[in-house]
């Protein structure tokens, strides 16, 4: 009768499993700089530090459209900002000082029949659509440029139209915690 022993060598599988830990680790540390590459340098903001960093900022709120959200204390609204044949609302979150570029972030709102047209050009010029979430509503979110400047637009449907909020790239941040704070009524 032939006895053999188990020879397994526990020291190899130990060190592959490592490189496997180690290798899994950086892959998932490249991927997380790919999305905030990707977007904008967009990092999820846990829930308490928005609450922390938007308490002292002013609320928007408008009934007719059903809305509301933060903004900081030193920035200014206006409604009904720039011209436009087919916005049915429109306002713009701008900075108090006179050095901002146009627009910095804006809300508009428009019609269905409008926004299947800008999708459809969307289409044709090979502009991605990503699936998003505002106040647990389903919408989709777009990079393209606004007066030769990069805008990151978000469009959410409401029954007879969209709620279109965007900023321009570099007020990210600020557009992130609008986002972060921004509730429907209806």
């Amino acid at each position: 009768m032939i006895i053999t022993q188990d020879k397994t060598n526990w020291k190899y599988i130990l060190i592959v499993a490592v490189l496997a830990a180690i290798v899994g680790g950086i892959s998932y540390w490249q991927y997380q700089e790919m999305q905030k590459e990707e977007f904008g340098g967009e990092i999820n903001i846990p829930e308490k530090a928005v609450e922390d960093e938007t308490a002292d900022w002013k609320t928007y709120r408008n009934e007719e459209y059903g809305f509301e959200f933060q903004y900081p204390e030193d920035w200014t609204i206006k409604e009904n900002a720039f011209g436009s044949a087919v916005s049915m609302f429109n306002l713009v979150v701008e900075p108090n000082d006179t050095a901002h570029l146009p627009r910095p972030i804006r809300i508009n709102i428009l019609p269905n029949d409008w926004i299947e047209r800008v999708q459809k050009s969307f289409e044709e010029d090979g502009i991605e659509l990503l699936d998003v979430q505002i106040d647990r509503v389903d919408g989709v979110r777009y990079n393209h440029t606004d007066e030769g400047l990069p805008q990151i637009d978000f469009l959410i449907p409401r029954g007879d139209y969209w709620v279109v909020i965007g900023g321009k790239k570099e007020y990210i941040d600020i557009l992130n915690q609008v986002l972060d704070t921004f509730k429907f009524l209806k």
